[in-house]
């Protein structure tokens, strides 16, 4: 992940393929942008689709393996980098669920989700 984020390269082609009038005297237009990036010293490091993560959803809990989409986009002369986690929402209930798990364990005493 290092050598990739430190040798991204990209570039975008962008190609209008027609103009149309339409009815409301305005002209449209189509285009396509083609984007292509490559990492590594040569070109050859293959950049992935998805990232998988070992992460702690609370302070000393369990670790989780969270799938996470990589995301890279060119737009105004800049690459921008990011991800997209994968059901996180699930991540987060289950995770919270062994929280009040263990909180009424170590209480010996019922816990209630909102009011009783």
């Amino acid at each position: 992940m290092l050598e990739l984020a430190q040798t991204i390269k990209g570039h975008t082609k962008v190609s209008f393929e027609s103009s149309k009038r339409v009815k409301s005297g305005e002209t449209a237009i189509e285009w396509r942008e083609d984007t292509t990036a490559a990492a590594g010293k040569k070109g050859t490091l293959e950049i992935p689709d998805t990232i998988d993560l070992g992460m702690q959803v609370y302070e000393g809990g369990a670790p989780y393996k969270l799938t996470a989409r990589f995301r890279y986009r060119i737009g105004g002369g800049a690459l921008l980098l990011g991800y997209v986690l994968e059901r996180a929402g699930d991540v987060k209930r289950d995770a919270f669920g062994q929280v009040v798990q263990q909180v009424a364990a170590d209480t010996e005493m019922d816990v209630w989700h909102g009011t009783p």
